[in-house]
């Protein structure tokens, strides 16, 4: 489960009421890779880089998105999500007519679409094909199509928490496009959804050092059939991790990093500091810093350690000698992306080309590349060799390394009229094949891309969007209608 950050919309009585989120759409109702999911009722608020109301560049052109379906004076909103000629943005602008518009400098921009809520009802931008338009120097129009959606309520029931602990469930159902969250002290939590079949995560934060586990973790809820989740939290015990180091001077100064599956820690102090957190039951991934000229020794600099019913002590030893640097640089994300690198037991990111640590001990270096938006996967190729993910990286002298980043996207095919035997869709020249009443998946690097329904005898088919334009997830509803 991801670490989340989330925030409640309404508060009665000892119940946190959450009507269903603002969601940010890149082109599709399926939700967003540019950003992280936001916990509000409403779009986000503006600040240095997002405006509201029309953008305005001397000479440019106009770029309007044009509504159908919503109730009159509805506020609704766009996101650009950068400009063309510097790769500033986001740029942000809301109406509560028909039209937002923006005026710009001619380019192709991505942009992003925010379902909209009221009280009873969730309003879904339905027709999107595109995550990006292109604006000539005559203008644009991206024409938006709302569907509504009414809501239901799902409750979820904790025990097991100390009183006042915070808990945070997040529900999600991708064939829609709606998700939801909330956050709690108290032991209930209502959101309101649409109708679907919704997976549900839930997790606890508690105060330093106490952890608990959660039953379920993850749920599968279908709505409006079931309406209440019961989660049942349990305390686990804890054992403490050490770094105790031998060998530096006095005057001198290391450091060491922890990191789990949804976060880490990291210190740094003089000679002679002993570092400690505690821990329950599971594997870590650590990493040790040493000062200028001296080296790691009786220890891997990085590598993982288990926690087994039992405390662990990690003893370093620094012995003098060389020390390298190493330089990650990056190549494949576009100006201004945002990409991180956990190597070292640390998490090292950058919106810039390079990230360089220093004072390393010769020796192997284990990384792993988060993906950090919703709906990819990310393979990574270092230097020459593809390794994916995750992997290592020797430093034997000082030396920089380019990772290439190709971020995947699901790609998603889904029918209706078939009722026996099996269906396909050709992509990239690959051809897919399924049972009739399974869905087609593939994974996709950025671009657009044609795709080819393969015959069935006595059918017709018609399929929605027509073409697959990535980043993002995606997906594609696929009709089968008999001819005879």
């Amino acid at each position: 489960m991801t670490p989340r950050s989330w925030r409640c919309a309404g508060l009665l009585g000892s119940i946190v009421v959450v009507s269903l989120l603002a969601v940010p759409v890149s082109g599709t109702v399926l939700g967003s890779s540019q950003t992280p999911k936001l916990s509000s009722a409403n779009p986000p608020a503006s600040d240095a880089n997002e405006i509201v109301g029309p953008h305005a560049f001397v000479g440019g052109a106009t770029l309007s998105f044009v509504e159908t379906g919503l109730p009159n004076a509805t506020n609704w909103s766009v996101t650009l999500l950068a400009q063309p000629r510097n790769g500033s943005g986001p740029w942000f602008s809301q109406s509560n007519t028909s039209t937002v518009s923006f005026t710009v400098a001619t380019g192709t921009y991505e942009y992003m679409l925010w379902n909209v809520t009221t009280p009873s009802t969730l309003y879904v931008p339905s027709n999107a094909s595109n995550q990006s338009v292109s604006v000539g120097a005559s203008g644009a129009t991206v024409n938006v199509s709302y569907t509504s959606l009414a809501l239901y309520p799902l409750q979820f029931v904790e025990s097991g928490l100390a009183n006042g602990t915070y808990w945070e469930v997040q529900v999600n159902d991708s064939s829609i496009g709606a998700h939801d969250n909330g956050q709690s002290t108290s032991t209930t939590i209502l959101l309101e959804v649409p109708a679907g079949v919704y997976t549900c995560f839930v997790q606890s934060s508690p105060p330093y050092g106490v952890f608990y586990s959660e039953t379920p973790e993850n749920a599968s809820v279908t709505v409006p059939t079931s309406s209440t989740l019961n989660v049942t939290f349990s305390l686990e015990t804890t054992y403490t991790v050490s770094f105790s180091e031998t060998g530096l001077p006095s005057g001198s100064s290391w450091g060491a990093g922890l990191t789990w599956w949804n976060g880490g820690a990291g210190w740094e102090g003089p000679a002679g500091t002993v570092f400690s957190i505690p821990r329950p039951n599971g594997t870590y991934q650590y990493g040790i810093q040493a000062p200028s000229g001296w080296r790691i020794d009786g220890v891997a600099p990085s590598g993982n350690l288990t926690i087994d019913g039992a405390s662990v002590v990690v003893s370093v030893t620094f012995v003098s000698g060389p020390t390298y640097s190493l330089t990650l640089a990056e190549k494949g994300l576009r100006t201004g992306q945002g990409w991180s690198v956990v190597i070292d037991g640390q998490n090292a990111s950058s919106v810039t080309t390079g990230i360089t640590l220093r004072n390393l001990t010769p020796g192997h270096y284990a990384y792993s590349v988060p993906s950090l938006r919703a709906g990819e996967t990310v393979t990574v190729k270092v230097g020459k060799t593809v390794e994916g993910a995750a992997g290592s990286i020797d430093v034997v002298h000082s030396r920089t390394v380019t990772l290439t980043f190709a971020y995947h996207y699901e790609v998603t095919f889904t029918q209706t009229g078939l009722t026996s035997g099996t269906w396909s869709v050709s992509v990239k020249g690959q051809k897919l094949t399924a049972p009739w009443d399974q869905a087609i998946t593939d994974s996709l690097t950025n671009g657009t891309y044609a795709y080819k329904i393969g015959s069935e005898p006595g059918y017709r088919h018609s399929s929605s969007p027509r073409k697959v334009v990535v980043p993002t997830a995606v997906s594609v509803a696929v009709v089968f209608t008999k001819t005879g």
